[in-house]
């Protein structure tokens, strides 16, 4: 399962798992491929799955190295998380969660994924 942060989401040029299975402790490197988004420059990111559980359709993550991160933050993390509807359809739900380094005060406007430091 790949499931990407709202910043990589649109430029992914590779991933490779660097140890693991796919499962729970899985640490994978996302290599993001040059865009305006994120500039002139190539850059990466290193995830790791925190939980998985395929029969509840949930998928917790964390990008633990790369520059979103910058100084501000030691990690990101995401749980999305898929409900059936009763009839057709679905339902995606994301909680993303910031852990700074330190007492950092982060500015709202900062943890927004369109404002890309």
């Amino acid at each position: 399962m790949l499931i990407t942060s709202p910043w990589s989401s649109a430029a992914v040029k590779s991933v490779e798992v660097l140890e693991g299975d796919g499962g729970p402790e899985t640490i994978k490197l996302m290599a993001l491929a040059k865009s305006e988004q994120l500039g002139s420059q190539n850059k990466t990111e290193k995830h790791k799955v925190e939980a998985l559980d395929r029969e509840n359709f949930t998928y917790c993550y964390s990008i633990i190295e790369g520059e979103v991160l910058g100084t501000t933050f030691e990690k990101i993390s995401y749980q999305v998380k898929i409900t059936a509807l009763p009839l057709v359809g679905s339902v995606l739900k994301c909680t993303n969660s910031y852990f700074t380094n330190g007492d950092v005060d982060v500015p709202r406007t900062r943890s927004k994924p369109g404002n890309r430091r």
